[in-house]
């Protein structure tokens, strides 16, 4: 299951990434931008991802791994949620309220993006208001290409305790 605020990214990825592909080709259904390359926010979006229950039984049954295990949930997988018309404002009242709320702290949020150092720049701006990054939100970054392994230098500077990639196929560019 996946959970995210926004359904666009405006990183000139339309159609190299996976997310830019489903996006252009989804455009104006439920859940997705009308134009992937203009981030749309969908309020209320975290907050039903916050209440999701554990795996359940029947999930445990196919997946015995998951046992014990709190549910993984994605932000922006299928945009940026750091999009720079997106407010650090709407970030904090809608990712770090939700996953800090008691039905959120029961999950591990994984927030990636393919722009880590406005992910620094909002945790230092969390910081700056007196709000700890969370522990159960891994901060990601995408690397799809040498040319982008700046993105791991930047993701350093994210004031989380745990930090992850997502490696695309990368290229040799």
């Amino acid at each position: 299951m996946h959970s995210w605020t926004l359904a666009a990214a405006s990183i000139r990825c339309a159609g190299k990434c996976y997310a830019g592909l489903l996006g252009t080709n989804r455009a104006g259904h439920k859940g997705y931008a009308d134009q992937f390359e203009i981030p749309k926010c969908h309020p209320g979006r975290m907050a039903d991802a916050a209440r999701w229950g554990l795996p359940t039984a029947k999930e445990i049954e196919t997946k015995p791994w998951l046992a014990g295990l709190p549910r993984l949930i994605f932000i922006s997988d299928m945009g940026d949620a750091l999009s720079g018309s997106i407010s650090f404002d709407y970030l904090r009242q809608k990712i770090i309220e939700n996953v800090t709320s008691s039905a959120g702290r029961r999950h591990i949020w994984l927030w990636v993006t393919k722009r880590p150092t406005r992910m620094a720049e909002f945790g230092a701006w969390l910081l700056e208001q007196g709000v700890a990054w969370p522990d159960n939100l891994v901060a990601m970054t995408t690397v799809t290409s040498q040319s982008k392994a700046n993105r791991v230098d930047q993701l350093r500077k994210v004031p989380s305790r745990w930090k992850g990639l997502s490696v695309e196929p990368c290229s040799s560019r």
